[in-house]
């Protein structure tokens, strides 16, 4: 065993003075690797019990997740027609059908439809919100799942991230709820869930486990890190092996660029620009939508019956 490890397996007591084995935390306070890492967890069987669990929920999203999307492509494929999408002239300006715009409203006015029926909630916490706050309200979960379904069949162009999320996030916390696991522990089943429910979205699921710890309130699970670490990993790898068993592919299709095209050192400045620009209409996309919402809103506040305003106009809170 080196030097630096046998100094950072030293008490805390005995490597106090020692700046060589102290870490800074969040809070700004100081304090021995092990703080960080928390205790040892491998030798517990309540460890591995939570792992098979996060096993088999992984799997199991993952196959939901395989048929979510797949019947989300043939629905669009039925009225957006089979070549759309499969070239670069398919997408390109005025090469849409004046049909569509029927679909998408009436898609809208279905939306609206189903959230009367559900009892959608008229405000709901986002996807980043529930991820920081390792929490997903119950019952929302399948609504989210649901509704969101419904808008990418006809045609809106959101991801289906959030709608997994909270659906994965909350099977995991009903069943935390069930087995009436601690709140500390019910955090992170819910971030397992979280973690398993995107794990397959990504032509890597390393990148969903790497998602979730930027954005999870981590200062809640300094006690236990590693051990959620490991849990996340296993939920997300579970459910990409399980998506690509039936699937070959992922939602997020590998670039074909690194193998056809010579990059060159010019290359950089060029992606330098086209970042520019785009950040630009993504500043001018946000404007238009939210002046679009905000007259939506105003002539939605002249129909004073509740429900016949959320069919008609389901963005207006």
């Amino acid at each position: 065993m080196s030097g630096l490890s046998e100094r950072l397996l030293r008490s805390e007591g005995e490597n106090a003075n020692d700046s060589e084995d102290l870490y800074e935390i969040d809070n700004g306070e100081r304090a021995d690797i092990r703080t960080l890492l928390g205790p040892a967890y491998a030798q517990d069987l309540v460890f591995w019990r939570h792992s098979l669990i996060t096993l088999v929920f992984g799997l199991l999203l993952g196959l939901v997740t395989f048929g979510y999307l797949t019947s989300l492509e043939d629905i669009q494929a039925k009225w957006w027609g089979e070549r759309y999408g499969k070239s670069i002239s398919s997408v390109g300006f005025f090469k849409g059908k004046i049909y569509w715009v029927g679909i998408t409203s009436l898609a809208g006015v279905l939306v609206g439809i189903t959230k009367i029926l559900i009892n959608f909630p008229r405000k709901l916490d986002g996807f980043f919100k529930e991820v920081k706050q390792e929490n997903v309200h119950k019952g929302y979960g399948l609504k989210v799942f649901v509704v969101s379904y419904i808008s990418l069949a006809g045609g809106v162009s959101l991801g289906p991230e959030a709608a997994m999320a909270s659906l994965g996030g909350g099977m995991n916390q009903r069943w935390a709820e069930v087995m009436k696991y601690e709140p500390e522990m019910m955090q992170r089943q819910v971030i397992n869930g979280f973690t398993a429910s995107i794990g397959a979205l990504f032509p890597n699921p390393i990148v969903a486990v790497m998602c979730m710890l930027e954005v999870a309130n981590m200062k809640t699970m300094h006690s236990e890190y590693m051990r959620t670490l490991v849990q996340a990993t296993i939920g997300a790898c579970s459910s990409f092996a399980s998506f690509f068993w039936l699937k070959d592919e992922s939602y997020f299709p590998f670039n074909p660029l690194a193998l056809t095209y010579s990059f060159k050192s010019g290359d950089m400045s060029k992606a330098v620009l086209i970042g520019i620009v785009c950040a630009f209409l993504g500043v001018v996309h946000i404007v238009i939508t939210g002046g679009v919402k905000k007259t939506f809103t105003l002539l939605g506040s002249r129909i004073r019956n509740e429900k016949i305003r959320l069919v008609v106009l389901p963005m207006c809170k």
